[in-house]
């Protein structure tokens, strides 16, 4: 510990502000915020492409062999730079451990990414910090039991600048001005489930529903054809190449945010970031209750969970929550409590604890 009582704190990351992505999100929220009365942080970031990891790994390791005990702890923002606290532990016992753990940090099939983590991530940190519940169940499977579950946070006054007008928002992009909105933002990937609320949902949506779907990956093709097959045109909007101002946009303007999401073999969410920023702009997150969601999606709270694939309790759901007569009012109470429990001031706080915890920090 420093004579003037602060932690000094070593925080790594492979990916970081202006790399896009939700660790990059996640890291370049969280480090900057880390209290500068408590902590003395030095940062070790990658803010490029990930091809960089190629001279950026070695150099974190050189450097952790010539600095590790410098540090009273370090902060690894993700277990793929397991290799990276294994290190520092031979090197400076004393020094602790904390690594940001995500679900498919663990998942991701590939069978030398496998072999890496079984060699290098169960004793490399003191502590693991998990993004959801999820999360920290599939750590106990593998025989990681040092665990703490702290949820990813969104930027509270995101939505500060922007107000509500959806009759505009529709007729900008050629729709019906007296609709309502059900909108998925993310990217489509089978474990969202998009193309299956596609075709077991939608064609029984009231004629006056629209679902938006905002974003652009591998099942792209997949739910285009679903949408031609059912004649679904005028049911279903895609933007695929939206910025950060119309994403927000889409938030400000939707009456309910759906996860449909379905379960994938080695595929999960970890925890599912695009809840809390739908509920934040106030919607209503009608989401599966599979893998990490329920550490975002609060029953009764900021949306409901229902059972993936069924179709009957999503449109149940669904139309209970635009049949709503107090819907604007909701809205204000379902932002309010996001911002409440999930800014990333409360994230960094938490984290803040954990490492004091760690490191045997006491108030001056």
């Amino acid at each position: 510990m420093n004579a003037d009582n602060k932690i000094k704190l070593l925080c790594i990351s492979r990916r970081y502000y202006p790399s896009l992505g939700g660790m990059s999100t996640f890291c370049s929220s969280v480090f900057p915020r880390i209290s500068k009365d408590e902590f003395d942080v030095t940062m070790l970031v990658l803010g490029k492409s990930q091809i960089h990891l190629i001279w950026f790994l070695p150099y974190v390791i050189f450097y952790l062999i010539g600095n590790a005990g410098k540090y009273d702890a370090i902060f690894v923002g993700d277990l793929l730079m397991c290799i990276a606290g294994n290190v520092c532990g031979k090197v400076s016992p004393k020094t602790k451990r904390l690594a940001a753990v995500h679900g498919l940090d663990i998942t991701y099939a590939n069978c030398i990414y496998q072999w890496y983590i079984r060699k290098f991530a169960k004793k490399s940190f003191d502590l693991y910090v998990c993004n959801s519940d999820a999360t920290k169940q599939l750590l106990a499977d593998r025989g990681i039991y040092k665990t703490l579950t702290i949820p990813l946070g969104v930027q509270k006054e995101r939505y500060h600048s922007l107000k509500r007008d959806k009759q505009a928002f529709l007729k900008r992009y050629g729709q019906c001005p007296d609709q309502d909105i059900i909108l998925t933002a993310g990217r489509l990937v089978r474990r969202k489930g998009v193309n299956w609320f596609v075709r077991n949902v939608v064609p029984d949506l009231p004629d006056n529903v629209l679902y938006l779907i905002v974003g652009d990956g591998p099942d792209y093709g997949l739910i285009e054809q679903s949408v031609q097959e059912l004649h679904l045109q005028k049911k279903i909007l895609m933007i695929t190449d939206a910025s950060d101002e119309e994403l927000n946009d889409c938030y400000m303007n939707a009456d309910v945010f759906v996860m449909p999401n379905i379960r994938v073999e080695n595929d999960m969410e970890g925890f599912g970031l695009v809840a809390i920023e739908a509920s934040l702009a106030g919607n209503l997150v009608i989401a599966s209750n599979v893998d990490g969601i329920s550490t975002a999606v609060i029953e009764g709270r900021n949306g409901y969970l229902v059972e993936s694939q069924n179709r009957q309790e999503f449109l149940q759901k669904i139309h209970e929550v635009l049949s709503k007569k107090n819907l604007f009012e909701l809205r204000k109470q379902v932002s309010e409590f996001t911002a409440e429990h999930f800014d990333w001031s409360i994230v960094t706080e938490r984290y803040e604890i954990a490492l004091k915890q760690l490191s045997g920090y006491r108030e001056k």
